[in-house]
């Protein structure tokens, strides 16, 4: 390959990286193969597609956006002293966009440094949810480190996208909250986690938690009757008249109901960022005679009582 040959694809590639902030995922690099396009029999960790390389061992488990070099650098020694991970630093987001589509699934974890210029902020998480939607990254961890006090409104708003804010200058407080993440990274396996609140034993409402992004799952009653059965009976593979006759409806009823929870979660997968379809999170499979049934995601059951107060005499 010559120089020029090398040069225009290095210009191509730096380019296109700053065009995503306004452009959304119209270009990548490594293509993140998703859960989303196969079935697979048993939940587990979403593939990452990353073709095998000797490098692979050095990809960085955090990326860390700081746009002053010295700071990084410091907090990026801190970080990997405290956790052994392999943190690496760029200075803005169009490379930190860069660094996440090169290394496919090692990135667990973003940091980056805000202040007070909020569009560039909103417009790069909107990008990685994006990508992440897409397929083409794992969602990562995304904890922001501010240099002041942020508005309350700005706060909730990064809330509501699953972002942590921490203040810059509170070192040992990062460490400590990049050591969670770390490990609910690892406890998650890269999957979504459906959790089903009962409360007196009744099932009141569903809703669904992905790498600090949380969505409610508005459905009716019967269909959070399903969910809540394919739930508590995870892992096991359900024939479409065992199912049916659990629920008390229908085999036809049933298809209906797991195609409308399909879409549901069709509807809210690209808020969560996870590349993981309807389908293969209500995953129907052809067996010998029929088809069976089962959820392929993370799940729980949260149960809470009603709490009184004491009558006065």
């Amino acid at each position: 390959m010559t120089d020029i040959t090398r040069t225009a694809i290095t210009s191509r590639r730096d380019g296109a990286a700053n065009h995503l902030l306004q452009l959304g995922v119209s270009h990548s690099y490594n293509r993140h193969p998703s859960a989303a396009s196969s079935s697979y029999s048993q939940p587990g960790p979403v593939s990452s597609g990353l073709a095998t390389s000797p490098t692979n061992h050095d990809q960085p488990r955090l990326l860390l956006i700081d746009h002053s070099t010295a700071d990084g650098d410091s907090l990026k020694v801190q970080i990997e002293r405290a956790t052994a991970l392999n943190v690496r630093c760029a200075s803005s987001f169009a490379d930190g966009l860069k660094v996440l589509c090169a290394s496919g699934a090692k990135v667990e974890m973003v940091t980056f440094t805000i202040n007070h210029d909020y569009d560039p902020i909103i417009r790069f998480i909107k990008t990685v949810n994006r990508l992440s939607g897409a397929g083409r990254i794992p969602r990562p961890f995304l904890l922001a480190l501010s240099m002041c006090h942020q508005e309350p409104s700005f706060a909730a708003n990064l809330d509501q996208f699953g972002v942590q804010i921490l203040l810059r200058k509170y070192p040992e407080q990062i460490v400590e909250t990049v050591k969670k993440l770390h490990w609910q990274s690892r406890k998650d396996n890269g999957l979504p986690m459906i959790t089903i609140e009962r409360r007196a034993g009744q099932i009141v409402g569903v809703r669904v938690h992905h790498r600090g992004v949380t969505e409610r799952f508005r459905i009716g009653p019967r269909l959070r009757a399903l969910t809540a059965y394919l739930v508590i009976h995870r892992k096991t593979e359900h024939s479409t008249q065992a199912l049916a006759e659990a629920l008390a409806i229908s085999p036809a009823s049933l298809k209906e109901y797991l195609k409308r929870l399909r879409t549901v979660w069709d509807r809210i997968r690209f808020t969560l960022g996870t590349p993981l379809r309807g389908k293969d999170v209500f995953w129907t499979g052809r067996m010998s005679g029929g088809f069976v049934h089962s959820l392929k995601v993370n799940a729980e059951v949260e149960d809470s009582e009603d709490f009184f107060l004491p009558e006065q005499d």
